[in-house]
């Protein structure tokens, strides 16, 4: 069995089916946006991240379209 037969089956994917497929990158997809920072596009998600989020503030992000967590290192 090769390595990426054993991951699909330890993940319980069935290597042929396209429905699997979808699942794996669904799932690799909300593992990024997990490990990614926040990005905010406007102002009013900004603000109520902050209030979830006590003692963290943000700022505009460097391009200018959006906000970022302050603590991002911008």
């Amino acid at each position: 069995m090769s390595d990426w037969e054993e991951f699909c089956e330890s993940k319980g994917l069935n290597i042929g089916s396209e429905d699997d497929y979808n699942k794996l990158l669904n799932s690799l997809e909300d593992s990024l946006k997990k490990l990614s920072s926040p990005f905010f596009k406007t102002f009013e998600e900004a603000k109520y991240w902050a209030k979830e989020n006590i003692g963290k503030s943000f700022i505009r992000s460097p391009d200018g379209s959006g906000f970022v967590p302050k603590n991002r290192g911008f």
